[in-house]
């Protein structure tokens, strides 16, 4: 069987590899070996896909849709030691092209698949191997990576004023990231009941030093998966609505906030600035969240930010509006129901004196009804 493009060696592997393996596609050791191949074992990785082309039919699920992700995962940069890293950033400081430039900027901050060996995990966490595998989650552990976390000090983000590359970059970098949240729904980790690619992320966008917890530094630093691509992101839109505030508003419009959680949360830390989204849109997103969404600053901590900063650009009926439901207190079905119900009242009052004072802090006016609630509820819960 011909196999151009490979040399007289390569050939050679291939023909055994062919020979191996071409009765063993549903075998789970051959599979866990396909992983380990990397970009020195073309010949392989070829070998292996004109396999699966030509006996795909006979291959069961899930080992079929096994293959298939593994292929994938062949696909993502090969780039994850440190040396490579070291030559990426000289390359982005060498003055290469801008399509080079943003070609190396988004592959090295991009998610990507990431496939481990579910027989390692079961060696670790002492688990029983499924004798007949029903599912790939049987086969393979999927999950989400990414590469170099870059900052904006990395690339110089603050001097650069070119709008094109600005604007191709932003929109290089959200093509990247939809492209990541589109694989971990795939892979199942986007769901109705949960979404793993929320909580990745302790911000969106590069929390300012000056912020940062005695002893502590970016919250992030040491995240990857989606914090890479979501906050280089943030920050290159921020650069670029310095240059060209309706592109960036283009690039913000463009956030499918209706679907991701990561995106709604990127909207929100755009929204806190009064020149890139207009109140009447902050006021909408405001009443539109949901419970959680609402009293869950852990979880969504832009959706408190913005709720603060922009509360005395929204208007009377929606300030009024918000502070009813800051008032009425976190619904108590979100507690653990161990907790008595006083105890869960209190808690729920800690948490609306929380978020009120939030919104002081950040200098808004509260009505005079709200400020001698919280009055009255800082005082019982200094003494109760």
């Amino acid at each position: 069987m011909s196999r151009p493009g490979l040399s007289d060696v390569d050939s050679k592997i291939a023909q055994t590899t062919w020979v191996f393996a071409k009765d063993r596609l549903m075998d789970r050791g051959v599979l866990e070996w396909a992983l380990e191949f990397t970009d020195q074992h073309l010949a392989e990785r070829a070998t292996f896909r004109q396999l699966f082309d030509y006996h795909s039919t006979q291959v069961a699920e899930p080992y079929r849709q096994a293959w298939r992700w593994v292929f994938e995962f062949w696909d993502r940069p090969d780039a994850g030691t440190g040396y490579d890293r070291l030559l990426m950033k000289r390359d982005l400081r060498s003055g290469a092209s801008q399509a080079e430039t943003i070609r190396l900027i988004v592959m090295a901050v991009k998610p990507w698949l990431k496939i481990e060996s579910r027989g390692k995990l079961e060696s670790i966490y002492n688990e029983v191997r499924a004798k007949r595998p029903k599912t790939v989650n049987d086969l393979l552990w999927l999950s989400v990576s990414s590469g170099e976390r870059l900052t904006p000090d990395d690339l110089n983000l603050e001097n650069i004023k070119d709008r094109d590359f600005l604007f191709e970059l932003a929109n290089a970098l959200n093509s990247a990231l939809l492209s990541g949240l589109n694989l971990a729904a795939r892979i199942g980790h986007v769901s109705e009941r949960q979404d793993s690619t929320n909580w990745q992320v302790n911000r969106v966008y590069f929390v300012p030093p000056e912020q940062y917890p005695d002893g502590g530094g970016e919250p992030d630093r040491y995240h990857d998966g989606f914090a890479p691509s979501a906050k280089l992101l943030f920050a290159v839109v921020e650069q670029l609505a310095i240059t060209d505030r309706a592109a960036a508003q283009r690039v913000i419009a463009s956030w499918d906030i209706g679907r991701w959680k990561l995106y709604k949360r990127l909207w929100a830390a755009a929204a806190r600035n009064d020149e890139l989204v207009m109140s009447s849109e902050v006021e909408g997103f405001l009443q539109r969240l949901d419970d959680r969404e609402f009293w869950f600053a852990s979880s969504y901590p832009e959706f408190a930010e913005v709720r603060a900063l922009r509360w005395n650009s929204l208007s009377a009926t929606t300030r009024v509006a918000l502070e009813r439901r800051l008032l009425k207190g976190e619904p108590l079905r979100f507690l653990p129901k161990r907790i008595e119900r006083a105890e869960a009242t209190i808690y729920a009052k800690r948490r609306a004196v929380t978020e009120l004072q939030r919104i002081q802090v950040a200098g808004a006016i509260l009505s005079e009804r709200t400020q001698t609630w919280l009055n009255s509820a800082t005082a019982n819960l200094a003494h109760p």
